[in-house]
């Protein structure tokens, strides 16, 4: 029998916010995750990056990063971020390329020295550097991630549950280029885009130097990924989801999509239960492993 899930207390602790996807919402990939690690490629190519990523991701090397941001940097990403700010710039709209981070103990303006001891990883700022002076854009120093920074190794479902929250001001009148140096199920940047556009701003382009396979990413939930999941667990998902995390189903990005359509696949479909309650269940079994 189907629990009432309303009169159990939702599995976060505070609901997790974003709002609905509008269109546009591509993310424009460099290249491939190997190609940024080394791990895919071959004798002393692969050695070299493995040494500069290293340095980049762990030692807070700028050289190491501007030299693999250089590498990485595709004309075909260069060209469509072009393309998309280029209206914003005919009408005099800044530009603000700004990456999810941490708070910091000295921040300056210009954006060269946003790094603190516990930050190591400087990949997306050198990123976001050599885009702000390709695009005449501004780098903000203001807009920080407050909460679960860092979620690389989090698996699956403790991504649902553990997602970042972000503070800061929001310029207005400013047009928005989210940047990072992976890209994965795209919570992050969700999250980012979500305390923009409800701070008043507008993002125009969503950028990453790397994504497994390379290819670009749709961060909105298509339309294909949404019917299949109405499908695998019924018209109450969105409702179920609202509850348990803090926004509707609808707002899932299309990899977050995705990974619930696999794990139903797997687990859920032909094992009589309800789909609704083995997703209930599943997360609270999340929850409380802290995976």
């Amino acid at each position: 029998m189907l629990r009432n899930f309303g009169a159990s207390p939702p599995l976060v602790s505070f609901p997790h916010l974003r709002e609905p996807w509008t269109g546009g919402e591509t993310v424009y990939v460099c290249g491939r995750l190997g190609q940024l690690n080394g791990t895919g490629l071959e004798g002393a190519q692969a050695k070299a990056r493995k040494l500069l990523y290293l340095k980049a991701k762990t030692a807070a090397d700028y050289d190491a990063a501007d030299r693999i941001v250089e590498d990485m940097l595709s004309d075909r990403v260069l060209d469509r971020l072009v393309d998309d700010v280029s209206p914003y710039i005919v009408k005099g709209v800044p530009l603000v390329c700004v990456v999810p981070h941490p708070p910091f103990d000295d921040i300056h303006a210009d954006g060269a020295d946003l790094i603190r001891r516990g930050v190591k990883n400087v990949l997306p700022f050198q990123y976001m550097a050599r885009l702000s002076v390709l695009l005449d854009a501004e780098m903000d120093a203001q807009i920080v991630q407050k909460s679960r920074v860092g979620r690389t190794k989090l698996k699956d479902f403790p991504r649902f549950l553990c997602q970042p929250c972000f503070d800061g001001a929001v310029r207005q009148n400013a047009a928005y280029i989210l940047v990072d140096d992976v890209v994965t199920t795209g919570g992050t940047l969700a999250a980012l885009r979500s305390h923009i556009i409800r701070g008043g701003g507008s993002v125009v382009a969503v950028t990453t130097l790397a994504h497994g396979s390379g290819q670009w990413r749709d961060l909105a939930l298509s339309d294909g990924t949404w019917n299949e999941l109405q499908q695998a667990f019924g018209s109450g998902l969105d409702d179920f989801w609202r509850k348990e995390i803090g926004h509707d189903a609808k707002r899932l990005t299309d990899a977050e999509g995705s990974i619930l359509l696999r794990w139903h696949s797997k687990s859920v479909a032909g094992n009589g239960r309800a789909p609704l309650q083995c997703l209930r269940d599943r997360l609270a079994e999340a929850a409380a492993k802290g995976e």
